[in-house]
């Protein structure tokens, strides 16, 4: 029944594909769905405050695989050795970078489109499944990323803190850091609460015209920096409302099937 319910965020070309050859495959899809119980898991926009939030967040089950993969890894950064002065500069600039490289997973990995080698597999790999995100941005559903994602990405970081120089296993742990900030606040830009802060607001909002104004801006959700240098954060007039603006989804898929309800934009009222 899990696999039966997963099916709808598989994309279809690759639903139903096996591993043949594989030693052990059958076992992993198995422990994966076991991982990623099936919905419904209700509505971001049901969640109005913090405490909830944070509860909501805990009780999914997709997070809890990524904060025990980024402890994971963590972990055997520790067992490797103290940190040190290198380790730092390391997390500094994987700070420095961390807006450009959700940008560019945001931009060429999420919203790729299938035709061509390299799109194809962008779609298959999270192309599709983030398509769904934007056809009912508030599902949580398709809020997070995926434990088979998240346990292959694990799986390589793993191997690289315990095996490559302890820097490598530096720079693998604030990778994690970064995908766990990320799957935060994107989870909490589309709850009903409220903006507090100037910063979290420009993120807040920037994100929210990317659903509802047009999907090739504002590709930044923990930072707009890799926007505001890359141009991709334009002023809101600037740009005109994408025809896929409510979901990321093909123009001919569109034109075939009836368009959901967009959740009630309040984020693009102009502040006062």
């Amino acid at each position: 029944m899990a696999e039966l319910a997963l099916a709808r965020f598989v994309p279809p070309a690759a639903s139903g594909r096996r591993l043949p050859g594989l030693p052990g495959a059958a076992a992993v899809r198995r422990a994966v769905t076991r991982l990623d119980r099936p919905g419904p898991h209700g509505s971001a926009a049901d969640v109005t405050t913090l405490p909830e939030a944070l509860r909501r967040f805990l009780a999914h089950p997709r997070p809890p695989v990524l904060l025990g993969a980024v402890g994971a890894v963590a972990a055997v950064r520790y067992v490797r050795g103290p940190l040190r002065r290198r380790d730092a500069v390391t997390a500094a600039a994987c700070l420095g970078a961390q807006p450009f490289v959700e940008w560019a997973v945001h931009r060429c990995l999420l919203h790729a489109q299938p035709g061509g080698a390299l799109g194809s597999i962008g779609y298959q790999l999270a192309g599709y499944g983030h398509e769904q995100h934007h056809r009912d941005p508030t599902n949580l559903d398709t809020m997070f990323l995926r434990p088979r994602e998240v346990t292959a990405g694990a799986a390589a970081a793993v191997a690289v803190a315990a095996l490559a120089p302890p820097t490598a296993g530096t720079v693998a742990v604030c990778l994690g850091l970064g995908a766990l900030a990320y799957d935060w606040t994107h989870f909490l830009i589309h709850t009903s609460i409220r903006p507090s802060s100037r910063y979290y607001r420009r993120v807040w909002r920037g994100h929210r015209l990317h659903h509802y104004r047009n999907e090739g801006y504002w590709l930044g959700v923990t930072s707009p920096v890799a926007d505001l240098v890359l141009g991709t954060a334009p002023g809101r007039d600037e740009v005109p409302v994408s025809p896929t603006a409510t979901g990321a989804i093909s123009r001919g898929a569109a034109r075939r099937a009836p368009r959901p309800a967009p959740v009630p934009p309040h984020s693009l009222a102009r502040p006062a």
